[in-house]
């Protein structure tokens, strides 16, 4: 007779989830630095989630455990009636507590009648979500927002990512960013995206956000930056700008009211950074600000000279964080020009706290042993600098 060692529960966990390689930027409410982009986490969501089908389909102890780790990530689609009357009974009830992130689309949450809004059970029957996405998705040919309807209660919730849907925000409800914030008290971490029209606008009460410590804005318009600056955010420290506006004039209204509170900024993918000196300004108007990251290729080199010196030096900047995406190995010298530019705007004089330049991304790895990048590397240490490649 062979002998079969029984593994304890918690180790076969531990296996499903090494297997199923659940992207860590599902669900974190911390800012991290260079998140991947949307389209790249949703790929490998799926590829986890596939991974994730088939251990609940191998034998019954491998579905007992797998379920809590299948119910983790809910795609609130089709089939929601069926999903609720899981949820409202016996063993299903264990699995919605199991839930910690949701993706709801606008089209589960229309209002054609004055009926609630099925979908919602869902999400009331879920105490520990964490993570609420409203997409920007395929929408209806003819979306149904008619009739009024609530948003329930997320005690729970740390990270809200919201795609502005201005059809359906006049519902109020879970269609409207302003009502699922207050229902939602201990948000840390907010995406926003999208055009904000003026029919939008909700400045009749002053939102009060006392957990919300990082915003990232994807694409917004000047209704949606009033917006958002109408709001009361008095712990938020880190901001991302995943797209620059048109006009750079249009964030002026953002800096002066979080500004001065702001510790990190981070620049997105997006190569009209390139067309204005965001860098200079971001440091110019946010004096507090300890970390700053940007894509060296599609962010212009800040020039710094005439904003700081050894008599007006930037005192807070330790640490400048750079993504090489997209920088080709064979670079050309005009490109080598652009990066080393970015590390000597920094000089001792005007910057004596920083520290550290930390390079992100796999590229730095084919042009690490170049003699250009070693030149690099040699003027940021004579300067008392370090150079930290982070994983």
């Amino acid at each position: 007779m062979v002998y079969r060692p029984a593994l304890p529960s918690e180790l076969w966990l531990l296996v499903f989830h090494y297997a199923a390689d659940c992207p860590k930027a599902l669900y974190p409410a911390q800012y991290t630095p260079f998140e991947p982009d949307q389209d790249d986490t949703e790929a490998a969501e799926n590829a986890s989630l596939s991974i994730k089908r088939a251990i609940v389909l191998v034998c019954r102890r491998w579905r007992d455990l797998g379920e809590e780790l299948l119910y983790e990530g809910l795609h609130i689609h089709h089939g929601v009636p069926a999903l609720c009357d899981t949820f409202e009974h016996g063993h299903g009830c264990d699995l919605a507590r199991r839930v910690r992130r949701a993706v709801l689309p606008y089209a589960q949450t229309q209002t054609p009648t004055y009926r609630p809004v099925p979908a919602l059970s869902i999400l009331t029957h879920c105490p520990h979500l964490e993570v609420l996405v409203r997409p920007c998705g395929r929408r209806a040919l003819y979306p149904q927002f008619q009739f009024s309807t609530n948003a329930p209660e997320l005690p729970a919730l740390k990270r809200l990512e919201w795609w502005q849907d201005n059809s359906a925000c006049c519902t109020g409800g879970i269609n409207s960013l302003d009502d699922v914030l207050k229902a939602a008290p201990h948000v840390q971490y907010l995406t926003f995206g999208g055009q904000m029209f003026m029919t939008a606008l909700r400045q009749q009460q002053r939102l009060y956000l006392p957990e919300l410590h990082t915003l990232r804005l994807r694409a917004v318009n000047a209704i949606a930056i009033r917006q958002l600056c109408f709001w009361s955010t008095p712990v938020l420290d880190h901001l991302i700008l995943d797209d620059a506006p048109a006009d750079a004039e249009m964030l002026d209204t953002l800096w002066e009211n979080v500004g001065e509170q702001l510790q990190t900024v981070e620049l997105g993918r997006d190569e009209h950074f390139r067309c204005h000196d965001y860098v200079a300004t971001i440091l110019t108007v946010c004096p507090g600000v300890r970390e700053l990251n940007c894509r060296v290729l599609y962010t212009e080199p800040p020039c710094l000279e005439d904003k700081f010196s050894a008599t007006i030096p930037h005192t807070s900047l330790n640490r400048v964080g750079l993504h090489a995406v997209h920088f080709p190995s064979e670079a050309p010298d005009t490109l080598w020009d652009h990066l080393r530019a970015h590390f000597n705007a920094y000089s001792r004089q005007s910057f004596p706290e920083l520290r550290e330049f930390a390079l992100y991304g796999e590229e730095w790895s084919s042009f690490r042993a170049d003699a250009r990048f070693r030149e690099i590397e040699s003027a940021v240490k004579a300067a008392g600098r370090t150079i930290a490649f982070m994983a």
